[in-house]
């Protein structure tokens, strides 16, 4: 049976097929901010420097050791984004709970190590997923994120719609948790039984649809939905004693405006807009295609 897919005129040109003579690569983008810097910054102005330095030690030194196959793609203000290589989807599967463990690990040694910053200073984490194009772009074809290498000495840059869509995602991440995005969540719950297998958890006690909101140039400006990992829902969810009222999403969840907070409702919410579908199946595509490391091996070289 066919499916009644809305595909705005804004994504039509969005939409392709990837030819044979590009090398795609999916990629998964994980981002640790540092929660309430600016106010540490002036709260603190003789102390912030080594505070600072300690959270970029402890993150890097954990995330290395915890998923060595990450490597830093670079640094945004207090907010440090890794590149992790995606082979098969088990590694989708298992990154949400992976690295949320490693971003919780890191926060415990930061605040060990940084007892000024306890009960100030947090991590929040965002995590998302690209197909990029590594040949980059020609006239034959758009793709919807390619690697871009400018200038003399090549600098290396990932662009495109999913990246765009993991920044904007990124802003709605709480302390202490990981915003999930969406085509993840779709593949957790496409694959539930290989992630329960995996990880040897409930989904339902890790994973929640907290709300919906409008962003400015993505998805159309539709309802994306803000789906947050953490291990402590039975804990009060580990929010703050004020986040309910001084916060958004958190204020949705509480009041159970999302009345589906299970990801299985992010099927409708694909099936009914259509071009998440397609590109969900352009990943599962290059997963199950492979690819070639030594072409890829030579691109990386330049970075």
């Amino acid at each position: 049976m066919e499916i009644n897919r809305y595909i705005s005129p804004a994504y039509e040109n969005q939409l392709f097929n990837m030819p044979s003579d590009n090398t795609y690569r999916v990629c998964m983008f994980f981002s640790i901010d540092l929660v309430n810097s600016t106010k540490f910054k002036s709260r603190y102005p003789q102390k912030w420097g080594e505070v600072i330095y300690s959270f970029y030690d402890h993150v890097i030194r954990t995330i290395q050791l915890e998923c060595p196959e990450a490597e830093i793609w670079k640094h945004n203000g207090d907010d440090i984004i890794f590149r992790i290589e995606i082979t098969n989807k088990d590694n989708i599967l298992m990154a949400p709970s992976t690295l949320h463990k490693a971003m919780q690990l890191a926060y415990g040694k930061f605040t060990l190590t940084n007892q000024i910053a306890k009960n100030f200073l947090y991590f929040k984490g965002a995590l998302w997923l690209a197909n990029i194009a590594m040949d980059g772009f020609n006239d034959k074809e758009q793709p919807r994120n390619f690697l871009l290498k400018v200038g003399i000495d090549e600098v290396v840059d990932y662009v495109g719609i999913d990246i765009d869509e993991g920044f904007r995602m990124s802003q709605h991440a709480m302390q202490g948790k990981v915003v999930l995005d969406p085509k993840i969540v779709y593949l957790l719950n496409k694959y539930i039984t290989e992630w329960r297998r995996i990880t040897h958890q409930s989904i339902d006690m890790n994973v929640r649809i907290v709300d919906y909101k409008s962003m400015k140039g993505i998805w159309d400006e539709k309802l994306f939905p803000i789906v947050w990992y953490t291990d402590r829902w039975e804990d009060n969810g580990g929010f703050l004693y004020d986040e309910r009222y001084t916060n958004a999403s958190v204020k949705a969840y509480f009041e159970q405006k999302v009345k589906d907070n299970t990801i299985k409702a992010i099927e409708q919410v694909f099936n009914d807009l259509g071009f998440p579908l397609d590109v969900i199946k352009e990943i599962e595509t290059v997963l199950e295609k492979g690819h070639d490391d030594t072409r890829f091996q030579q691109m990386e070289k330049v970075r």
